[in-house]
């Protein structure tokens, strides 16, 4: 059961924020003050700041997702943390661990009292989630409606339509002094019921840390979970409960 709810892999959080530059449509009219030419531009630059993953990141939060036609998926109130450097990363999702770094690809399962191990993973994430798009064009190829709504420092544009097939509503929360992102939120169509808001899939991100640096070595290392002694592989003495399977 935990598994498949936390089946979320390592860069979920990156692609739901991508998602949001997916989401572009048809620009309606800007609500509460900031006129749409403006919004289009600071949008841009949001989306720009999201695709820009190259060099080191920290990304941290909470994710909320309620699922109503499959509880057994929702996640609530589920703290991560994604911290790169290189081709090494660590990343917490609930009560779960990933170590890529060292040699080792390390997945740690608290609950279950589970250590899967399997050398280090080639992972690029410099690329980033998303491949270039035409914003302009791509406005013209949808049909949401654009609005901004500001309160205090914090400014959430919102592309919104109530028939669209994939997702009905994007949200990106964020100071409008510094561009630093606050907030995702989406609402995801049920594509068996599209009328019935009741039955949609909600995602709700809150960062809280988004930094251009990464410390791994603040965080669980290789060396304080398994120890390599005379060829064999063992768990150190802090996991000596856990079950370790080589894959």
């Amino acid at each position: 059961m935990v598994e498949k709810k936390y089946i979320l892999k390592t860069g979920l959080i990156m692609l739901l924020l991508s998602a949001a530059c997916r989401g572009y449509g048809q620009t309606g009219k800007a609500v509460n003050s900031a006129p749409v030419n403006d919004t289009l531009k600071t949008f841009k630059k949001l989306c720009d700041q999201i695709k820009d993953c190259r060099g080191d990141y920290t990304l941290a939060g909470v994710i909320n997702i309620a699922n109503p036609t499959n509880p057994a998926l929702e996640i609530k109130n589920v703290v991560f943390l994604f911290s790169k450097h290189g081709d090494q990363f660590y990343y917490r999702l609930g009560t779960t661990e990933t170590i890529n770094g060292q040699g080792v690809y390390l997945y740690i399962d608290h609950q279950n009292k589970n250590i899967m191990m399997s050398a280090q993973k080639q992972v690029n994430y410099d690329q980033g989630p998303l491949k270039p798009i035409n914003v302009d064009e791509t406005l013209r190829s949808e049909h949401y409606a654009l609005t901004s709504l500001i309160r205090g420092d914090n400014q959430t544009i919102s592309l919104v339509n109530e028939h669209h097939i994939s997702c009905k509503q994007y949200a990106i929360t964020f100071d409008k002094n510094t561009l630093k992102i606050k907030r995702l939120f989406m609402r995801l169509t049920d594509v068996r019921d599209p009328s019935n808001r009741n039955t949609e899939e909600v995602v709700d991100v809150h960062i809280s840390q988004w930094d251009r640096s990464a410390a791994l070595g603040n965080y669980l290392t290789k060396d304080k979970v398994i120890r390599t002694i005379g060829g064999k592989t063992r768990v150190t003495e802090s996991f000596k409960n856990y079950r370790l399977t080589k894959m």
